[in-house]
């Protein structure tokens, strides 16, 4: 926090009045930012009243701006011995401690204030600044509310405000105090780039690309606006203009962290490995606390199949600002890797989405085998399965609203953590298939399939539930699978979502029927889709959890991947006995992969 060097409106001090023509002097050096001139004049009134609070607070804010934070320390302590009730002295001493790191002591220093004067504008919002800091964003987002009703009219508070709001996951109010913000205040950049950040959250990239241009019309020498241009150009797949945003950005301030941070997402994306780690490395030495940087960098890793680092690297995931609040802060500690679990419970919980928890459940074997007694918080779809799979764990259904004080356990472990102490071989997604579908489900699909038609049947899907401009890269399109959909197989649908209209236009496209089970919820149903995928033949698909699935039950999965996406790497990958990655590199198209899956499903016809 930039410490105020505006001087406080002056106490009435022990034995002198202000009035005084050294305090007066004083106060216009510091006001005209003479602040060694300021210091001696308020020496001079010291030197007459050495308890004067109004003087030793401003000599301590003085010492503050000055990089004396010992000195200003002492000062204000003894300004607020002279005077306990000078709000002005607990504000200032709150800063200090804030910059010193030591948020407690500056918490309670803010909150005196506040008490002190209720109606204290700089209290709040500082107390508002200190709390987001310290990832308390409902408490922070409080006191900048009241903070906005003693300045209806500050833009800033209104922004403040916003970035709170978009902090705890609420980007529809936030956008509309941004709009608030800016109908009074159109030329507000700092509201502009706040809302070109929430709406790339919001994965609207192409009006936060109009609304980076706008902030650079009115001022091109922002670095942010360049930076964050680049960051939207680069999710557009407008590389070479993503590239001259970063550039310009580098230009203006080389030591731009978040630049260097997302150019090096760019460079992955461009196969220049490399470049990325040396950026990265670069954003990192720069702000060693960047958690987006270190993240970024342990993805990365894994990509380079750098196991072991990359693993630490993600570690920082709990730090980046959108998943902090997502992190369990049970009462209970986390497990460490190396203590000894013989006599001890273990909780795993579930992080990320299902695909991810079906691919980590292949590290659940050896720590179950290492505990006493292992408990599984899993997305309630995927309980049946895995009770059948893992039977000598406990298998709970999970939900966001947890107890803190939960006690029926040792130690608890993320589950996106558990390769780091389960897997250090990790290498090759090649392993026994460790998902048990119901046999008698299995039987009664292969009926089924076998009332539709010959084989060999293979299931498709040719994109994800979700499509955003940041997953696009890693699906294909409808006309990508015409060299490959005439071959002679029963082709069935593995399209979870709304994809009724997609497959219509597919069948109509390729003259092929694309057989469906109505009767199937590929997206909820996940223990009956297990039992329908071990009764193909083969999946075709891109990565998807119902490919997931068919990977870990041990039908043959030919997967369908962009290799620089920063989720095909060896911590998210499917695994079973029979699964392959077909890659495309970015800027290629996917007829090579095609073309090979051609190969290898002429062979399974051919028999």
């Amino acid at each position: 926090m930039v410490p105020t060097v505006t001087p406080p409106a002056p106490s009435v001090p022990s034995k002198l009045s202000n009035d005084d023509a050294n305090f007066r002097e004083g106060l216009l050096h510091h006001k005209e930012m003479r602040l060694d001139e300021a210091a001696l004049s308020y020496r001079l009134v010291l030197a007459k009243d050495p308890d004067n609070a109004t003087a030793l607070c401003l000599l301590g804010i003085i010492a503050h701006s000055q990089g004396q934070p010992d000195e200003a320390l002492k000062l204000l302590s003894r300004s607020l011995v002279a005077n306990p009730d000078y709000a002005n002295t607990h504000l200032h001493l709150g800063d200090i401690y804030s910059d010193l790191n030591r948020p407690q002591e500056a918490l309670a220093c803010y909150t005196s204030a506040i008490e002190l004067k209720p109606d204290y504008l700089d209290a709040y919002n500082h107390k508002s600044a200190l709390l987001q800091n310290s990832g308390r964003f409902g408490e922070a987002l409080d006191c900048a509310k009241i903070a906005l009703t003693l300045a209806p009219g500050s833009a800033k508070n209104r922004l403040q405000i916003a970035v709170l709001l978009r902090h705890l996951n609420r980007p529809k109010e936030a956008l509309f105090q941004l709009d608030v913000t800016l109908t009074d205040h159109p030329d507000f950049v700092e509201a502009l780039v706040e809302k070109g950040t929430l709406l790339m959250i919001m994965d609207e990239v192409s009006k936060a690309l109009a609304v980076f241009n706008l902030g650079l019309s009115l001022d091109d020498n922002i670095t942010q606006l360049h930076a964050e241009k680049g960051v939207a150009l680069a999710r557009l797949m407008h590389h070479d203009e993503a590239l001259e945003s970063y550039n310009r950005a580098l230009q203006l301030d080389p030591d731009y962290g978040f630049t260097h941070s997302n150019l090096a997402v760019l460079l992955r994306h461009l196969g220049d490995y490399e470049g990325a780690v040396k950026h990265l490395h670069r954003a990192i030495e720069i702000d060693p606390d960047s958690a987006v940087a270190h993240h970024n960098l342990g993805l990365l890793l894994l990509c380079m199949n750098e196991f072991e680092h990359g693993m630490q690297e993600t570690e920082w995931r709990w730090r980046v600002p959108f998943r902090t609040t997502q992190m369990r802060t049970y009462e209970k500690p986390q497990w460490d890797g190396t203590t000894e679990l013989a006599d001890k419970t273990i909780l795993l919980w579930s992080e990320q989405g299902p695909q991810d928890v079906m691919i980590w459940a292949t590290g659940l074997p050896q720590i179950i085998d290492r505990s006493k007694h292992c408990i599984v918080n899993i997305y309630p779809k995927l309980v049946p399965l895995f009770k059948r799979s893992f039977p000598d764990a406990e298998i709970r259904p999970d939900s966001t609203d947890y107890d803190k004080s939960q006690n029926d356990f040792d130690f608890h472990l993320p589950l996106g953590s558990l390769f780091k102490y389960t897997r250090p071989d990790i290498a090759p997604p090649h392993q026994d298939a460790y998902l048990v579908p119901d046999p008698n489900r299995v039987t009664y699909w292969r009926q089924r399939l076998s009332d539709v038609g010959p084989g060999p049947y293979v299931g498709i899907s040719w994109k994800g539930a979700i499509i955003t401009d940041l997953r696009s890269p890693n699906y294909t399109e409808v006309e990508d699978w015409a060299g490959l959909i005439h071959k002679p197989a029963t082709f069935v649908n593995l399209q979870c979502g709304e994809s009724a209209t997609e497959i219509t236009q597919f069948e109509i496209q390729h003259g092929v029927p694309v057989h469906r089970f109505d009767d199937l919820d590929l997206f909820d149903g996940l223990d009956e889709v297990a039992a329908f995928a071990a009764a193909l033949d083969a999946a075709i698909s891109v990565s998807t959890c119902v490919s997931a699935i068919t990977a870990g039950v041990g039908t043959k999965t030919w997967i369908l991947a962009w290799k620089q996406s920063p989720w095909n790497n060896i911590l998210m990958k499917s695994r079973g006995p029979d699964v392959s990655h077909f890659e495309r590199s970015t800027g290629e198209d996917w007829t090579a992969s095609f073309d090979a899956i051609g190969d290898r499903l002429q062979s399974l016809i051919d028999g």
